[in-house]
């Protein structure tokens, strides 16, 4: 369930819970402890079932950048030509183009400013 582009950097100890598919594109890369959790659970405690999982995609689209002990939840790409601070929780799409921080991550420059 997981597709890597050519010129792909994974640094150590970082986890891939693939249950809903990671494509990770060309020219990225991945800082140590990195977290890409594509499978979660429902969150209503009166309906909760441990064993039920919820599988959506993560894509991180071509040169994307992503910091050390991020986490990548399901159901988000992360565009073209963006990075991700150490330490972030990326619960939403990213943006191309843009530096994301925090946690939730959000949407602190573009990288064009960042650089």
């Amino acid at each position: 369930n997981i597709s890597f582009g050519h010129n792909v950097f994974i640094n150590r100890d970082c986890k891939f819970m693939d249950g809903g598919g990671i494509t990770i594109g060309n020219n990225v890369g991945i800082s140590m402890g990195v977290t890409f959790c594509s499978v979660a659970h429902p969150c209503n405690p009166l309906t909760l079932k441990i064993w039920e999982d919820i599988a959506e995609p993560i894509i991180i689209e071509d040169d994307v950048w992503i910091g050390a002990n991020a986490i990548i939840l399901g159901n988000v790409t992360i565009g073209k030509g963006s990075i991700v601070g150490a330490g972030s929780v990326v619960t939403h799409n990213v943006k191309p183009g843009v530096v994301v921080a925090g946690n939730p991550a959000v949407t602190i420059e573009t990288v064009d400013e960042y650089m």
